[in-house]
C-alpha cells in the first residue's frame, strides 16, 4: 500500500511535471485549496501569490497594501500598527519608507491602544499575528478585527461623502500556526467541555466585512516542503494589485511547487 501510494504521487509529480499547461496559477490553485481546509475561506473568492520565503510574503503583503493608496504623496508617512512583530516588518519598513508603530502590551497587540491609535488617516494597515514568533503569544485577532472593521466603516462613509479615505488592511501572519487553526476554527468543542474553540482564521471571521485581509504562511512550516516555499492569501482586490508590478523577491520554480504538493496532497489531483 505505501509503494502503491508513493508511485501514485511520483505519477501525478511527472505529469505535471510535463504538462505545459499545469503552470504557477494552476499548482498555487491546488495549494491553496489544500490550505484552505485550515485557513478558513472555503466559500470566499481569495488571491494567492506563492513566494520564496516567509519575508518574501512579508513584503508582498505590504507592497499590495502600498499598492492601494493614492498616488499622490502625504504630508506624513504611511504608518503600519502592530504588537511585538517578526524582524521582517522592520526590514520592510525602512525597505518601503513606512513608519511603524508598535502598541504592545505583555507581547501582544493590544486592542485598546489600537482603537485609540488607527483613527490617524495615515494609518493603512494593521499587523497581527496568529502565534508570535518572538513570544509564542497569539494576537486578539477577533477584537483586533472589530476595531479596524469599525474604522473602515468610519472611512467608507467619509469617502461617500468625498472625503479622501483608504480602508486599512489587516495582515494576518499565521506562519507558525498551523496546530492553532487545526483546533480553532469556531466549531470544534473544546476539550471537557460542550463550549466552541475561538475562531482564529481570519478569512472566516471577516465574512461580510469591509476589511481587507492578508494572510501569510510559510508551507515548510506545515506541509514539509523545502524551507523557502511560502504563500500570501488575499480577499478580492488586494493582490490583484501587484499585476505587472515589480515585485521583492523571487517565487518558486513549477518544480518546487509541484514537489509542495506532492509532499501535501495524499490523494494528488490528476
Amino acid at each position: 500500500m505505501g509503494r502503491e501510494h508513493f508511485d501514485s504521487i511520483l505519477r501525478w509529480a511527472k505529469a505535471t511535471m510535463a504538462d505545459g499547461k499545469a503552470g504557477r496559477a494552476v499548482l498555487e490553485a491546488q495549494l491553496l485549496g489544500f490550505q484552505r481546509h485550515f485557513l478558513g475561506g472555503m466559500s470566499r473568492d481569495l488571491e494567492l501569490i506563492s513566494s520564496g520565503g516567509g519575508t518574501r510574503s512579508i513584503n508582498l503583503a505590504f507592497e499590495a497594501v502600498l499598492a492601494a493608496q493614492p498616488s499622490s504623496s502625504p504630508d506624513e508617512p504611511l504608518k503600519v500598527l502592530t504588537g511585538n512583530p517578526h524582524l521582517a516588518v522592520e526590514r520592510a519598513a525602512r525597505r518601503f519608507g513606512f513608519e511603524l508603530g508598535r502598541l504592545a502590551l505583555d507581547g501582544a497587540l493590544c486592542p485598546v491602544r489600537l482603537a485609540a491609535a488607527i483613527g490617524d488617516a495615515s494609518v493603512v494597515a494593521v499587523y497581527a499575528q496568529t502565534l508570535s514568533y518572538t513570544d509564542g503569544i497569539a494576537d486578539d485577532l477577533p477584537a483586533i478585527l472589530a476595531v479596524i472593521e469599525k474604522e473602515n466603516l468610519r472611512r467608507a462613509s467619509a469617502a461617500r461623502r468625498g472625503a479622501p479615505a483608504s480602508l486599512v488592511h489587516l495582515i494576518n501572519d499565521s506562519c507558525l500556526a498551523f496546530c492553532a487553526l487545526v483546533h480553532n476554527d469556531g466549531a470544534q468543542k473544546g476539550r471537557g467541555g460542550t463550549k466552541a474553540t475561538p475562531c482564529l482564521r481570519l478569512l472566516d471571521l471577516s465574512v461580510g466585512h469591509t476589511t481587507p485581509v492578508l494572510v501569510t504562511l510559510d508551507a515548510h512550516k506545515h506541509l514539509g516542503s523545502d524551507k523557502g516555499v511560502s504563500t500570501v492569501v488575499g480577499t478580492r482586490g488586494t493582490l490583484e494589485r501587484l499585476r505587472g508590478k515589480i515585485k521583492v523577491g523571487s517565487q518558486p520554480s513549477k518544480a518546487i511547487r509541484a514537489l509542495t504538493l506532492a509532499r501535501a496532497n495524499p490523494s494528488p489531483l490528476p
